[in-house]
């Protein structure tokens, strides 16, 4: 993610600067760029997702192991995990 972000940036701007690369290079170097920003933004979002399940768990006292999968009553009793508190979208 940081490589992408931080490397990727003065790349496309050294390739935008040569007077000799062709307009479709810098074209795609610039999509290339947006699709970095994209997938640095969706990790983000997992992360913070991830973080916020393993707070709630941690809260809750419910040990996550890595060969053992969580009983169904762990699983209930995580908010994360359970699609029951869907929004509707009616005004």
């Amino acid at each position: 993610m940081f490589g992408r972000a931080i490397l990727g940036m003065p790349v496309l701007y050294r390739c935008w600067a040569c007077p000799s690369n062709h307009i479709i290079v810098k074209l795609m170097g610039t999509g290339l760029i947006l699709q970095s920003l994209y997938f640095i933004k969706q990790m983000i979002f997992i992360l913070i997702q991830r973080s916020n399940e393993y707070a709630e768990r941690k809260r809750k006292n419910i040990k996550m192991k890595w060969f053992v999968s969580l009983t169904k009553e762990e699983i209930l009793k995580i908010d994360a995990y359970n699609k029951k508190t869907k929004k509707s979208n009616i005004p």
